[in-house]
């Protein structure tokens, strides 16, 4: 490598990262800075590189440490590794340095989305549907979808839904979780049975991103079952998923939840080891807030179900604290287990109580 010239090496560079293979052209890029540690261009391609590696904090952490790196208006590259790292309000400062474009309000729409602004993201989501025309238009109208199917799923006063197409499983599945949250459970499943094949149609000769892909199909489908009563279906998809670990973490999160709330006072070893998967903090980053309360509730009444009354009652402050929606219920089973009925009735009228199943929508 030390025999070739700079020129060599920025064309190898060049042609790898033309390739994807940004893990083979990082090498090539620290041997240039080696030599000249002020190279702007070899810097930039360094900071190019670890993006596409996703190691964003150490792109940060360039960007901002090198004198010579950081003196270049990385606004926008800036503000995406803020974003990764779940710095959003910093990421938003970043992007009001620079100058507006696309590529701006697509990063400042999915940290809205992140912050659960969904009316914000949709708007930005439909201006760049509108006005942009490129490769991305399709991913564009997937999270303006999942904007959508998440502020009727999860806020008191959603959006209205706007017609998108159904022409990607991405799409399918986006319009079926805002059916779900509207009790159209026919639509919605109709919408995921078509998900289902378009998915399997487009990765038909990767069998891996199939089941990946197909996981969150499968929990809504299990949501929908479990909506309707069928709950040894549900069951059977929710442990399918989870035994191949086939999907996401916030996935499987979704799909042991919903077994616990299956489950209620039955089972409980099953649901105690479910409940581990659901709560660890890697899962918790990637939940909205909805959704952390609901199995954060869901945590709480299991503790009630094994007779921890102390656990129970210290998650329940907890929760009550947070303001969760969902306090009313645990009041009300306390006061059920103490066999007064009236006033457990009154905590749930008083209350503005809501499913402890969680679904969730796909962003790119």
């Amino acid at each position: 490598m030390s025999d070739k010239t700079v020129e060599q090496l920025f064309t190898q560079i060049r042609k790898l990262g033309q390739d994807g293979l940004h893990h083979k052209a990082l090498p090539l890029v620290m041997e240039v800075l080696k030599r000249n540690p002020k190279d702007m261009d070899a810097l930039k391609c360094k900071v190019v590189c670890l993006l596409k590696l996703d190691k964003c904090k150490e792109a940060y952490h360039t960007m901002t440490t090198d004198k010579e790196l950081s003196k270049i208006p990385m606004w926008l590259e800036r503000a995406y590794c803020l974003y990764r790292q779940n710095k959003l309000e910093e990421a938003i400062t970043e992007l009001n340095n620079a100058e507006p474009s696309p590529k701006v309000d697509e990063i400042l729409a999915q940290i809205y989305y992140k912050l659960e602004n969904y009316e914000e993201a949709a708007s930005i989501y439909k201006a760049l549907v509108k006005n942009t025309m490129d490769s991305y238009t399709n991913e564009r109208e997937t999270n303006l979808a999942a904007a959508l199917a998440s502020s009727s799923a999860f806020k008191s006063k959603p959006i209205k839904w706007v017609g998108v197409r159904e022409s990607t499983y991405e799409l399918c599945y986006n319009s079926a979780c805002h059916s779900v949250s509207t009790g159209d459970i026919d639509a919605a499943e109709q919408k995921l049975e078509k998900a289902s094949e378009l998915c399997k149609k487009e990765f038909e000769d990767d069998e891996a991103e199939t089941k990946t892909e197909l996981a969150p199909i499968n929990v809504m489908k299990g949501l929908c079952l479990q909506k309707s009563g069928n709950t040894k279906e549900a069951l059977e998809l929710y442990n399918t998923v989870l035994k191949e670990k086939s999907g996401d973490n916030q996935t499987l999160a979704v799909a042991a939840n919903n077994i616990i709330c299956i489950n209620k006072d039955q089972n409980m070893f099953d649901s105690k080891k479910k409940l581990k998967i659901a709560t660890t903090d890697t899962v918790r980053a990637k939940l909205a807030a909805s959704q952390i309360n609901s199995i954060d509730f869901n945590s709480c009444l299991l503790s009630f179900y094994t007779n921890q009354l102390d656990q129970f009652k210290k998650k329940s402050v907890q929760l009550q604290g947070a303001g969760s929606p969902l306090a009313p219920l645990l009041l009300a089973t306390s006061l059920v287990r103490d066999k007064r009925f009236d006033e457990a009735l009154k905590a749930l009228q008083d209350g503005n109580s809501q499913d402890e199943v969680v679904q969730l929508s796909i962003a790119d």
